[in-house]
Order: structure tokens, then C-alpha cells, then sequence
């Protein structure tokens, strides 16, 4: 078993029932939670404000090991964290 982070999008109040996104890396989720609510059209560009009636958020989730999720891009650790040091 392994933790992931499920991507939830909610529009005008409702969840679509359907296949799951799920991330290995908590900030990839969130980041695509963000261009979600903000309707990003490449990743560096996107509205400035968030669309209405459109909330995503990440939740956590156990899955079996065997389950396909979306690898790590290995390029969102926290701020100030020094990520490479912090796996060896």
C-alpha cells in the first residue's frame, strides 16, 4: 500500500464520478488544483482571478502499490528545503 494525493474538482457544487488522478507528490496535486480553479492555459500563465464555481483541492488516499498514479516531477519540494540532500 501507498499514500497518493487524489485530485478533487468540484463544479457548481458537484463531483463528476469517474476515473481518479492520483499524484505521488503532494505539490504536483496542488499545483494542478490551482491551474484547475485558475484556468491556467500554459503553466506560466493564468487568470489572476479563480473561475466561479469551480473549486479542486488534493486529498490523501491509500491505493495498492500496483495502482497507476502521476509520478513526481521531482521540481516542487517546500520552500527553504533543500529536497536533494534531505533523500540521501
Amino acid at each position: 500500500m501507498k499514500i497518493v494525493f487524489l485530485l478533487i474538482v468540484v463544479v457548481a457544487g458537484t463531483t463528476e464520478p469517474g476515473d481518479e488522478l492520483l499524484f505521488e507528490d503532494v505539490f504536483d496535486c496542488n499545483k494542478f488544483a490551482l491551474w484547475t480553479e485558475r484556468q491556467a492555459t500554459s503553466a506560466t500563465r493564468m487568470n489572476w482571478e479563480y473561475q466561479r464555481d469551480v473549486t479542486a483541492y488534493c486529498l490523501p488516499k491509500v491505493v495498492d502499490n500496483e495502482r497507476m498514479t502521476i509520478p513526481s516531477s521531482h521540481r516542487t519540494g517546500a520552500p527553504g528545503r533543500d529536497v536533494e540532500n534531505a533523500r540521501e
